[in-house]
C-alpha cells in the first residue's frame, strides 16, 4: 500500500479529493455531533446505552459512506473504501482510494480529521 513514484494518487487527483471533501463539510460536522452525541452516552451497567451507541454507530457508518460516494461520484476512476473506527467518537475518518490503471493500479490512505470545529485536516499515507 502506498505511492509508488507517485502513481498511486497524483496531485491533480488529490486535489479534487480535497475539495470535494471540503464542499461536503457538512457531513463533517454531522460526524462531529455524532462523535458529540456518543461521547455523552453514559455507559453503566443498566446496559440502557447499548441502543444509543448502535445508533451512534449507524449514523456514522452512513455518514462515512455519504463522504465516500461523493468521492466516487466526483472523481473519476478510483475506487473508495472507508476504514471503520473503532467508535464514533474518534473524530477522523480514512479511506483507502485505489487509482490508476491495470496492473499500475494502488492504494492511497487518506485520512480526514474533523476534530477542529469548521476545519478538515486532510493526510495522505
Amino acid at each position: 500500500m502506498g505511492e509508488k513514484n507517485g502513481r498511486a494518487m497524483n496531485d491533480e487527483t488529490y486535489d479534487t479529493v480535497k475539495s470535494i471533501l471540503a464542499e461536503n463539510e457538512r457531513l463533517f460536522m454531522k460526524l462531529q455531533r455524532v462523535a458529540e452525541e456518543y461521547d455523552a452516552i453514559e455507559f453503566d451497567e443498566s446496559g440502557f446505552y447499548i441502543e444509543k451507541e448502535q445508533r451512534c454507530e449507524r449514523h456514522w457508518e452512513t455518514l462515512a459512506r455519504k463522504v465516500a460516494e461523493a468521492l466516487q461520484e466526483g472523481v473519476e476512476g478510483i475506487d473508495i473504501r472507508v476504514l471503520k473506527n473503532s467508535a464514533p467518537n474518534i473524530r477522523s475518518v480514512s479511506f483507502d482510494i485505489t487509482a490508476g490503471e491495470g496492473d499500475a493500479r494502488e492504494t492511497t490512505r487518506l485520512s480526514v480529521d474533523y476534530a477542529a470545529e469548521g476545519s478538515l485536516a486532510i493526510t495522505r499515507a
